[in-house]
């Protein structure tokens, strides 16, 4: 009859121990939405709104991609919308995303510093008709369609020909 012994017991058998926070995961990602207004009536910018970032499933998987895979889908185009929808981590499209007037989807400007556990995307749009109530921008992994993988509400913006909005996605892994 064998005799079931313990790791401890068992030769050649080394036993590591390892406390809760070695073994704990401690990466996450969070980030903020930073969406500004240009008046072109009077040449000011108007005050900056800050919202939180919903990460999307599809943004943890890219994340999950780049870390192993050399081809994964840089998520570096931005859209935004008129759509007050609620979105959740399952969200795959920006809902009634804007697709012309100076506001169509557009590929960002990625910024990181080596070391840093932040980057940014950001865009400025100009538009060439009036828009009421943009609320929502997202990132996404291709000039068309493609996978979305922030997204975020903020308060509505109304735009008039030749008006700006500047949004920059700030994202942080920690």
């Amino acid at each position: 009859m064998k005799e079931d012994l313990r790791a401890e017991e068992r030769p050649n058998v080394k036993v590591v121990r390892q406390s809760k926070e070695d073994t704990e995961d401690r990466l996450k990602v969070a980030g903020t939405v930073h969406v500004q207004k240009f008046d072109a009536q009077t040449g000011q910018w108007l005050p900056t709104i800050v919202v939180p970032n919903l990460v999307t499933n599809t943004g943890r998987d890219q994340i999950s991609s780049a870390i192993a895979q050399a081809s994964a889908g840089n998520a570096n185009y931005v859209a935004v919308s008129t759509s007050g929808t609620t979105h959740s981590a399952g969200s795959t499209t920006l809902t009634s995303e804007i697709t012309g007037g100076g506001l169509a989807r557009a590929q960002a400007t990625y910024s990181h510093t080596i070391g840093a556990d932040t980057y940014s995307l950001a865009y400025t749009w100009t538009a060439t008709t009036g828009f009421t109530n943009v609320q929502q921008g997202g990132t996404f992994d291709a000039a068309t369609t493609g996978r979305m993988s922030f997204v975020s509400t903020f308060a509505s913006v109304s735009l008039n020909n030749a008006d700006q909005l500047q949004i920059t996605w700030t994202v942080r892994v920690t």
